[in-house]
Formats: C-alpha cells, structure tokens, sequence
C-alpha cells in the first residue's frame, strides 16, 4: 500500500480527501459520529474527522496494528501485534487500560452484550467484560510479562524481576453509566 487513507466519494469514486501515515494501513475504518478510526503499520491508531480528514489525535501502541478497531459510546477497543488489547477514550484518546493476551497477532474484534470478543494466533478466543469500572493491569515492571493470572507474585516468572506491591497500578475506567 501507499501508507494513505482514502476518502471517495461513494457515487462516482473520487477522492474527497486522503491522509499519509508512517506505515502501511491493512485493516478497514470505522467511522463514528464523525471520526474516523485506523489503525496503520506505523503502530499507531489515528482519529480522523470524517468530513475534512485532519487528525484528530492518534495513539501509540507497540508495534503494527493491522485489525480493524470497535467502538462503544465512548471507547475505541484495538489489537495490536504487541499482544495488546487496548481501550482508548473517544474523548481525548488517552488509554482506559490494557489487556495482555499471548498473542503476536490480534483479529480484528467485536463486542456484543457488552462482552469483547477477539482471537490471537495463539489459537485463543478471548471475550472480556468490556464496560467493567476498573481494569488491573499486573505487568512486571522489567519485561512486561502479563502477571495478572498469578497470586500475589514475589518475582516474575519469566525475568526473574522482584515484583513490589507498588508495581502493580489500577487504572479507573469510566464506562459512561
């Protein structure tokens, strides 16, 4: 690809407005109340006004984001091939919190009742509770490594790392009710 988003006109085909990102764009749209959300190559997810296609605000993930994001009232949901599922606010597209899955390829997702439905190229499907107040992010401090299935861990099992009570952050997360 051209590491271009494209706005055509959807009668004749002609271009309305286009915007260059650092990487390839794979994944589709999604448009909501007048923004438009893409993730690119570049490991960013951007927000696009719909009608003049400036940039709105963008967010930095670990690396390619190649699925397609899902938005709620006022939550975009994207996978990156970091391992990461993120939530963003719609607002000021700062993250709500994070999910570690064991995966170095995240689909493309979709939420229904309220749950978060993804798969990952570990084989998984995951479903979340997406509009859950508060989100526990258990990362070791050193490597990263997704904690949050352990007890009370003194060390990472991966790295080795001492694991300190004040390690581990809580990130509030309002879901709008």
């Amino acid at each position: 690809t051209d590491n271009h988003i494209y706005a055509l006109d959807a009668t004749d085909g002609s271009e309305h407005w286009h915007f260059r990102t650092d990487g390839a764009v794979y994944a589709s749209p999604v448009v909501v109340d007048g923004t438009v959300y893409i993730g690119s190559n570049d490991g960013h997810i951007y927000a696009l006004d719909a009608a003049l296609g400036t940039e709105q605000g963008r967010f930095q993930t670990g690396t390619h984001v190649h699925a397609s994001p899902s938005v709620t009232t006022d939550t975009v949901y994207l996978g990156s091939s970091d391992g990461y599922l993120y939530a963003l606010n719609t607002t000021d597209g700062s993250q709500r919190w994070r999910f570690r899955t064991n995966s170095t390829g995240i689909s493309s997702l979709t939420i229904v009742d309220g749950i978060i439905y993804l798969g990952g190229d570990d084989g998984q499907i995951y479903a979340l509770a997406g509009d859950t107040n508060t989100k526990t992010s258990e990362d070791c401090p050193a490597c990263e490594n997704d904690l949050s299935g352990l007890d009370d861990p003194a060390f990472c099992p991966d790295c080795g790392a001492e694991i300190k009570s004040e390690d581990r952050a809580t990130t509030e997360a309002s879901n709008g009710h």
